[in-house]
């Protein structure tokens, strides 16, 4: 129990500080540390499958694509100081209506699921008691989500075409090796 209110505590200010952070650089790094906490959490609850792939995917590819496109653009804090205070009235409204919500669902418990009927309605937990987490994660992925699972594949594929197009670039002073030319020459060579 204790384990579990310290991890909690720690995602929460680890989600505060991405926030807060005046460096976006400093702001992916909290962003790791929220995404390694939330893994330990699924792991204290018994869900170990997910908290490897919250780690691999969430932290191994995209917390470490955010890193790569914030030191890539150079974002000047100046500005950045300046576009927050802009927006900090909306965001301030918005973070307590969100509070609002919060609260509101953990005093009274969510009031919606009282005569809520589902029209694919699956029983959970006597999934749960009878087969592996694997398994009832793969069945809902590649039976009823599919088409999302192909849709997030193609954007990631997308989003690495286009780093690597944005980062891709020759410099015509930096001297660069060339295989085929020194594979030409030496080949003349031994003719």
């Amino acid at each position: 129990m204790l384990l579990v209110f310290f991890l909690k505590s720690l995602a929460l200010l680890s989600a505060l500080f991405v926030f807060l952070a005046a460096n976006p650089v400093h702001s992916v790094l909290f962003l790791i540390l929220l995404f390694c906490n939330v893994a330990g959490l699924l792991l204290v609850l018994n869900v170990e499958f997910l908290a490897l792939i919250f780690i691999v995917v969430y932290v191994g590819a995209i917390a470490v694509l955010f890193l790569f496109v914030c030191m890539m653009l150079n974002v000047k804090l100046e500005e950045m100081q300046g576009i927050f205070l802009n927006f900090f009235p909306i965001s301030s409204f918005v973070l307590f209506i969100l509070l609002v919500q919060f609260f509101s669902f953990v005093s009274q418990g969510w009031p919606f699921a009282v005569n809520v009927v589902f029209a694919n309605y699956l029983d959970w937990f006597a999934l749960l008691w009878t087969v592996d987490h694997i398994v009832v994660l793969a069945f809902l992925l590649y039976n009823y989500f599919f088409l999302n699972l192909i849709l997030v594949a193609l954007a990631l594929f997308v989003a690495m075409l286009g780093s690597i197009k944005l980062t891709l670039y020759h410099r015509l002073d930096v001297k660069r090796q060339v295989i085929y030319e020194q594979v030409k020459q030496q080949v003349r060579i031994f003719k």
